[in-house]
């Protein structure tokens, strides 16, 4: 008889790399976004975790994430962090596949997310996509009558005068290369900034009506 076992899932080709910048206080915050990706119903993906928390980010149980610890360290043990948009800068220059998706690691991505935003980009003809959000209060409970909180759909315009959707998108990795990522300098905002570039650079989105993103309050 032949031997038989388990199938192993592999990481060698991508199709989405999920890039998640770690702050401090979000160490333990971010096991639950990398749950949230390996919960997956789409599983050609990999995953690329940014330690800018100044501190060691030990993840026992999810080995198959790659960390990378970005902060530099002086002599006088001052930690300079790169913050939000270098963080995602780091990633984005590491990452494998033809498509990426930013979750931040204090949010969670649903189990469809994957596979719904990436039906979305096919069906808009390589467009970037994105979706709704559900909102998680501290007390673990989904916030309003249903939940859900619907992005704009998309308007390159409307995008001018305040951005349309969390900065959870799936985004061509070629696009998002080529307008140089996110900002550095910016404290804030360095999301918009970001989705506005693409704008100019004749990249534009498209809403899928669903919740993909479960965005902690």
């Amino acid at each position: 008889h032949p031997r038989k076992a388990w199938p192993v899932r592999h990481f060698q080709h991508p199709v989405v790399s999920v890039i998640i910048p770690v702050g401090p206080g979000h160490g333990q915050m971010v096991i639950d976004a990398l749950d949230s990706v390996q919960a997956q119903t789409m599983v050609e993906w990999e995953c690329v975790v940014v330690n800018d928390t100044g501190a060691a980010l030990p993840l026992p149980a999810h080995p198959w994430a790659t960390v990378w610890d970005v902060n530099k360290i002086s002599s006088d043990d001052t930690v300079t962090r790169m913050g939000p948009g270098g963080a995602r800068n780091w990633g984005l220059r590491h990452t494998r596949a033809p498509f990426v998706l930013f979750l931040d690691a204090d949010d969670l991505i649903v189990p469809r997310a994957l596979e719904a935003l990436l039906k979305g980009v096919v069906a808009s003809g390589g467009r970037y996509a994105y979706g709704d959000w559900l909102v998680l209060q501290r007390e673990g409970q989904i916030d309003g009558p249903m939940g859900v909180r619907e992005s704009l759909d998309y308007d390159a315009a409307a995008m001018l005068r305040g951005i349309l959707h969390p900065v959870t998108a799936m985004i061509p990795t070629e696009a998002a290369m080529r307008v140089g990522g996110f900002d550095e300098e910016l404290g804030v905002f360095e999301d918009w900034d970001f989705y506005c570039k693409l704008a100019a650079a004749g990249c534009g989105g498209v809403r899928v009506a669903a919740p993909v993103l479960v965005y902690r309050r």
